[in-house]
C-alpha cells in the first residue's frame, strides 16, 4: 500500500488512478489516510486518485517497515555510489515534517556498506541496531555489533566510521543525524569529501576539484 504512496510522490500525481476492492474497507481506509479519494465506483471495484504528495499531511504513526525506500540509492558520485549495492534507506523522519534531524530504518544486506568510512565536522550521528551483526569500523578499529547494541558518533571528533555486513543474513538498523548546516564530510579512506552547501552535497576531490552533481541533503 505505501508503495502505492510512493509512486504518487515520484510523479507527484494529481490523478493516479488505481482499481481497488471496495469491500476492503481496511484497505480504503489506509488509502484514504495516504491521501487518495475514491473518485468512481462500480459494484465491488472503485477507482482511487491521489492528490498532490506535497498537500498530504504527516501520518500520525507508520509502521517503520512500510516506509518507502528513498528513490536514490546513494548520493555519492561514480565510483563510489555502485560500492552501495544493496543497500536500503527508508526515511522515517521526513514523513513526519521533521526539519532538524534525520532517521533512517537502514537494511544491509550480506556484504553490503552502510557508506564510506566518513567523519562529520558539524552533524552528530547515532546508530541503534534492532537486527543482524554488523561490524563497526571506526579510527579505533573492528567492533562486532549486535542486536541492541547503538554507537554515537560527535560532530567534529574526526572518527570516521561506516558498518558493514559481514554475515550471510541481513542487518537492519536505526541511523540518526541531525541537519547543522555547514556541515563537511571527510573520507581518510577514499579520494572524496562533501561540503553540505545551501542543504545540498557537493562532492571533492582531495586536490579540491569537483566531482559534478549536488546531492540530497542525506549523505552517501
Amino acid at each position: 500500500m505505501v508503495k502505492l504512496a510512493q509512486i504518487a510522490k515520484e510523479n507527484d500525481c494529481t490523478h493516479l488512478a488505481w482499481n481497488a476492492d471496495a469491500r476492503n474497507t481496511r484497505g480504503l481506509r489506509f488509502y484514504n489516510r495516504l491521501g487518495a479519494e475514491i473518485t468512481e465506483q462500480h459494484g465491488n471495484r472503485c477507482f482511487l486518485r491521489w492528490v498532490p504528495w506535497t498537500t498530504l499531511p504527516p501520518p500520525i504513526a507508520i509502521a517503520a517497515a512500510q516506509a518507502p525506500p528513498r528513490t536514490k540509492p546513494s548520493n555519492y558520485p561514480e565510483p563510489f555510489a555502485t560500492q552501495m549495492a544493496g543497500r536500503i534507506k527508508r526515511p522515517l523522519g521526513d514523513l513526519f515534517g521533521l526539519s532538524n534531524f534525520g532517521v533512517n530504518l537502514t537494511h544491509l544486506p550480506p556484504q553490503a556498506v552502510s557508506a564510506l568510512r566518513h567523519a562529520h565536522s558539524h552533524q552528530d550521528e547515532f546508530i541503534y541496531v534492532i537486527a543482524g551483526h554488523p561490524t563497526l569500523y571506526t579510527d579505533a578499529g573492528r567492533t562486532e555489533l549486535e542486536p541492541g547494541m547503538c554507537a554515537g558518533f560527535k560532530a567534529g571528533s574526526g572518527n570516521a566510521h561506516r558498518l558493514v555486513n559481514e554475515t550471510d543474513t541481513e542487518v537492519v538498523y536505526l541511523e540518526v543525524g541531525d541537519r547543522t548546516p555547514g556541515d563537511q564530510v571527510t573520507y581518510p579512506d577514499d579520494d572524496i569529501a562533501a561540503q553540505l552547501i545551501e542543504g545540498q552535497w557537493r562532492f571533492f576531490h582531495k586536490d579540491g576539484t569537483a566531482y559534478g552533481a549536488y546531492g540530497e541533503a542525506a549523505i552517501g
